[in-house]
């Protein structure tokens, strides 16, 4: 069993080549042959007319040896160095049995050609054939043109012209243009079969080079350190391209890496913040005994961080279910409407503790598709947001509005505004703009991480604008 790509592309490729060279030399070798033939054949007919034309130096009271000794003459002074054959018959009658031989040329004196299997009826003027025939005893492959001619001041005739062209070793001008090709074929497919092997390994080595190059450097790269790159091939081709992607692929499974482990590191400070609190004060309420009231307000405090790490596991648990899949999303008709006077009447206490102010704007009727619930806790958290980082005396505006084929709605507040550094990574998990301020207002920075992946789930578009110490603008776009 042959492992290695680079052997199966060589053998591969060896075979295709040598497959389509045998496949080429026989269709080659076939024209080839009928193209020959044509020449040969178009060449015999000159032949023959030739012949015609000087049959008239024989007298035609001639017979006998006198005829024999004339035609001979003839044909070695048209054909001195070339092996041909010839026979001149009288044309037969109507009612003859059969062409009598009147004279052959004298290279092959005790061979004779067969004559075309017609009838005496059959040679009619101008009739012609051209066959292949083997010459016995001789065992020669002859080219033969028999024909009616008609010599000048001589009766009609019938002359047969030969030309070898088997064995190829026969001296004659005419079979050189039916040099057999198999030979040629045969010396270039053994040269083939002794070079491509060594073409096809070369070739396939210069091929497959970058490919161990890549595999060098890929092995270098591990979870502990993406730091490494695959060295730049120079190849424009698909392995350029696949050294690119994998370069791009490790760049993604670095930014990955580094993401969870600064995840893991914020969900780390986030969970252990509430529960040293938690276990401070169960070490205080333990070390003696105390009264009811103070009891109850230790407990209330357990009960707040509890809380807490209640709503950040729960946070965190539904980022892990939209980063899992969307497919979980239910896709229904969802009156966008109602839902925002919903949050709005959940959210007034909160606003009113603080005194701010929770206004409705401009709320017109919505529909869009998605899961209800998401979309409310979408919206809950963006004027969550917003009532946290405004101060006491401020205000809140919620406005929902059908733009051509969206809907819109918008939060706006008056708070302290984003810093323009911060607007980019403001929907990062556990980012703040300022820690203290955070901790001060219960946040745990999961909250517009939150919203960016419920928008992303409903294909909605979110954006922000902040000024600092003017507020900041939400805004989420859904498609109808």
């Amino acid at each position: 069993m042959i492992r290695s790509v680079r052997s199966k592309f060589t053998l591969w490729f060896i075979a295709s080549l040598l497959l389509l060279f045998v496949i080429a030399s026989g269709v080659s070798e076939l024209f080839f042959l009928r193209h020959t033939l044509r020449i040969l054949d178009q060449r015999l007919l000159e032949s023959v007319t030739l012949i015609e034309t000087r049959l008239s130096a024989c007298a035609p009271a001639e017979q006998g040896e006198a005829l024999q000794t004339c035609f001979d003459t003839l044909m070695q002074s048209a054909f001195p160095f070339d092996l041909v054959f010839a026979q001149l018959f009288e044309s037969p009658e109507q009612d003859a049995q059969g062409p009598i031989l009147l004279a052959s040329s004298s290279s092959f004196p005790t061979a004779t050609l067969p004559l075309p299997d017609i009838t005496p009826q059959g040679w009619a003027p101008d009739t012609q054939f051209i066959e292949t025939v083997i010459l016995e005893p001789f065992h020669i492959k002859f080219r033969v043109l028999t024909r009616r001619i008609h010599p000048d001041g001589c009766p009609a005739a019938i002359l047969q012209f030969a030309t070898v062209i088997e064995p190829k070793s026969a001296p004659s001008s005419l079979h050189q243009t039916f040099q057999d090709p198999g030979h040629v074929f045969s010396v270039t497919f053994f040269v083939l079969l002794l070079f491509t092997p060594l073409f096809g390994y070369v070739f396939m080595k210069r091929a497959f080079a970058p490919i161990h190059t890549l595999v060098k450097s890929a092995r270098n790269i591990t979870a502990e350190d993406l730091s490494h790159r695959i060295e730049a091939v120079n190849s424009r081709d698909e392995i350029g391209e696949l050294a690119d992607t994998f370069n791009e692929m490790i760049e993604r499974l670095d930014r990955s890496f580094q993401h969870v482990q600064q995840f893991s590191g914020d969900v780390a400070h986030e969970l252990k913040t509430p529960l040293t609190a938690l276990k401070g004060e169960v070490e205080v309420a333990l070390r003696k005994d105390r009264a009811p009231p103070e009891y109850r307000s230790i407990l209330a405090s357990v009960l707040e961080n509890t809380d807490r790490l209640s709503h950040i596991v729960e946070d965190l648990l539904l980022l892990a279910r939209l980063d899992v899949s969307t497919s979980s999303v239910l896709r229904d008709r969802v009156a966008l409407d109602e839902i925002l006077l919903e949050v709005h009447e959940i959210m007034l206490p909160s606003a009113r503790n603080k005194h701010i102010a929770l206004n409705l704007q401009m709320i017109e009727t919505a529909e869009i598709v998605g899961d209800a619930g998401l979309i409310k806790r979408l919206l809950i958290n963006l004027v969550t947001n917003a009532i946290q980082y405004t101060p006491t005396g401020g205000k809140v505006e919620i406005a929902l509005e059908s733009v051509q084929d969206e809907a819109r709605v918008t939060v706006r507040d008056t708070g302290v505004g984003i810093p323009e550094h911060a607007l980019p990574h403001i929907f990062n998990r556990f980012f703040r703009v300022d820690q203290a301020r955070s901790h001060g207002t219960g946040g745990s920075g999961l909250g517009l991480a939150i919203v960016r992946k419920i928008s992303e789930a409903h294909d909605a578009r979110i954006g922000v604008e902040s000024r600092v110490g003017a507020g900041t603008t939400f805004t989420v776009c859904w498609k109808h």
